[in-house]
């Protein structure tokens, strides 16, 4: 059940919204005051936030800030009046998901927020594979019981950080491999891709072109 924290200093608001939201099936919480969502920020998780902009004496965007600080997995909705849409757009660039516009169409709020919970989930997925792939490939998970591989993981620790070639060398199944996804997964191209390649399957004729490229001709 998607969990969804609802703030709005207007009581009619707040409760029309929190109704239609139960009624979906999401764990609504509804606050009336920004400060208040401020500090439940700082101790709940929350899948998706939908605060109105116009608030006192902590306004939406101010809210919004300390939401991509707080919680930067979390899809966030602006709730805007007509005559403040550039604010809400405003608030696009700032990180939130999306803006509904006073009066809303149920259809049309149910239906953004059905999308922001999508990205949400896919987002949170993301980050938790990422942690995992990068866990995988940690230096720590290196068998280094004896003085060569505790030596081999400081130099991972040393050289993975630089922008430097490196030539990693040794007998099949000594964990060349091994060593080098952990440098990646400590480098500053970590969230690029890692692409192993089989030199050694390749014909001597086809290994330049595979690496560097061809151009016909």
């Amino acid at each position: 059940m998607a969990k969804i924290l609802l703030v709005d200093d207007e009581p009619s608001i707040l409760s029309v919204l929190s109704v239609l939201l139960k009624a979906e099936g999401y764990e609504v919480m509804p606050i009336d005051a920004g400060e208040k969502a401020a500090e439940l920020l700082k101790s709940t998780q929350f899948d998706l936030m939908i605060s109105d902009i116009c608030m006192r004496p902590l306004d939406g965007m101010a809210l919004l800030k300390l939401a991509r600080e707080e919680q930067p997995s979390m899809s966030v909705l602006m709730i805007t009046g007509y005559g403040s849409v550039e604010t809400a757009v405003e608030a696009l660039k700032m990180g939130a998901f999306d803006y509904i516009t006073k009066p809303f169409k149920v259809d049309e709020l149910l239906i953004t927020v059905q999308r922001a919970l999508e990205y949400n989930k896919v987002l949170t997925e993301n980050i938790n594979l990422k942690a995992q792939l990068t866990g995988r490939y940690r230096f720590e998970n290196i068998i280094a019981e004896s003085p060569a591989m505790r030596n081999v993981c400081e130099m991972i620790e040393r050289i993975a950080p630089t922008d430097t070639t490196v030539l990693i060398y040794g007998e099949s199944g000594t964990g060349k491999e091994l060593v080098a996804k952990a440098i990646h997964a400590y480098s500053l191209r970590k969230n690029n891709k890692f692409l192993p390649l089989n030199c050694a399957a390749l014909p001597e004729a086809l290994l330049e072109s595979e690496l560097f490229g061809h151009v016909k001709g």
